[in-house]
């Protein structure tokens, strides 16, 4: 069996030379959109579809984008689920199938960007009330844009600056979420024009790493991640990055007004030195940062020289199959506070805790639960509090703080 019809188009509409498609769905089947038949478009709009089983069907035509048509599912519906199905029985052929398209409805407007930032670096997105992107558009030069939508709807758009530097993304009616956005209601076949938007450079952060290579190193770059000035879930929330230059200098850029945290990290082969403003190794003790949209906060600077480093290397017994890399070796201020954690060592047993704050502490050797090794402290001890402390000093490297692991005694337990 075959389906054939025509398709129409609104008068002063031109039928495309190509890209129109004609498709049926079955909507019986579990997985409609799994058992689809494409038929033949002609240049004029007709069409047919060939060797349809019986069944019934959902028909849809597909129209390209920038066409002045809109897509559409028998009879002028805008889904699935709301087309109304043809019934095709054995040995019968379905003709005069037609179907009339509308222009698509339209959103178009103006946007403006800061001196010396072109329009055309933003994308805006129009957002359906379900929170599913309907379309989307690139200014001209001039700001002008115009997003062609797949039907009627209330609409959201998202103007997304993130390719503009320093750019602040917001929403329709200057909002900072989908939620509070201005919403639009377009009818099949209007063309809303909403009003004008203007986008403002964000605020920066801005300031100088000092650092230092440590021997046996090799260093990547060094990162600067900007955090929301309060934990969000019990948990800090990240917001944006950005690398410093080989100098130590960086700029963040991009940020709303409000208050923030900013985290330096210095990676190496072995570990990573990180540190919190100013000069912390946490969140919860770092200095926050107020920050104006339009402004530059300068001046936020570390010194992860002031860091120490402890190294040394784990050995174990004879016969053991674990690698000394399952070890992890901590320094600890409590018998549950740890600080820092050197967790990979190398293949020889070498460990190196770096990013150490000046002060006091006490090494763990914790192997893992299926190496059946003992856990120590150093020098030797069972526990915490009969460790020997090791004292780091402003950017002090101590060494050599080995040690030598025994096998775990059945049914004993570690102390920590």
């Amino acid at each position: 069996m075959k389906i054939t019809g025509r398709i129409h188009v609104p008068s002063g509409v031109t039928f495309p030379a190509s890209g129109v498609t004609v498709s049926i769905y079955n909507v019986d089947d579990s997985n409609p959109y799994g058992n689809k038949l494409t038929g033949y478009v002609g240049s004029t709009g007709g069409y047919e579809i060939r060797r349809v089983p019986a069944g019934r069907y959902a028909l849809q035509v597909d129209v390209p984008l920038g066409s002045g048509l809109a897509d559409e599912w028998y009879k002028n519906q805008s889904s699935m689920a709301a087309a109304t199905p043809l019934t095709v029985s054995s040995g019968v052929n379905l003709s005069h199938v037609d179907i009339k398209l509308d222009r698509p409805a339209m959103i178009s407007g103006n946007v403006t960007l800061p001196k010396a930032v072109s329009a055309t670096k933003i994308t805006v997105t129009a957002y359906d009330a379900a929170h599913k992107i309907a379309g989307s558009a690139s200014p001209s030069a001039d700001g002008r844009y115009t997003i062609e939508l797949a039907g009627a709807g209330s609409y959201r758009l998202f103007f997304d600056a993130r390719d503009a530097t320093g750019v602040l993304s917001r929403w329709s009616g200057d909002k900072p979420s989908f939620e509070s956005a201005t919403a639009s209601t377009v009818t099949a076949g209007g063309d809303v024009e909403v009003a004008p938007v203007t986008l403002l450079m964000g605020g920066s952060v801005s300031g100088r790493i000092t650092y230092a290579k440590l021997a046996g190193t090799a260093w990547d770059m060094l990162t600067v991640s900007v955090y929301a000035g309060e934990l969000v879930d019990g948990k800090p929330k990240y917001v944006t990055a950005a690398t410093a230059n080989a100098d130590g200098t960086y700029r963040v850029v991009g940020l709303p007004t409000g208050t923030y945290r900013v985290r330096f990290e210095l990676p190496y082969s072995l570990d990573a030195i990180v540190a919190w403003y100013k000069n912390v190794p946490d969140f919860a003790s770092s200095i926050p940062i107020k920050v104006v949209a339009g402004n530059a906060t300068t001046g936020i600077d570390a010194d992860l020289t002031i860091l120490g480093t402890i190294s040394g290397k784990v050995s174990l017994p004879a016969g053991a199959s674990s690698a000394p890399k399952e070890v992890a070796v901590c320094a600890m201020t409590s018998a549950t506070k740890t600080v820092r954690c050197a967790s990979s060592l190398l293949g020889d047993g070498s460990y190196r805790i770096v990013g150490l704050p000046a002060g006091t502490y006490r090494l763990q050797f914790r192997p893992s639960s299926s190496s059946k090794l003992a856990g120590e402290w150093w020098n030797n001890a069972p526990t915490f509090t009969k460790a020997t402390p090791v004292t780091v000093a402003r950017g002090q490297v101590r060494t050599g703080l080995n040690a030598v692991l025994g096998w775990a005694t059945t049914g004993s337990v570690v102390a920590r």
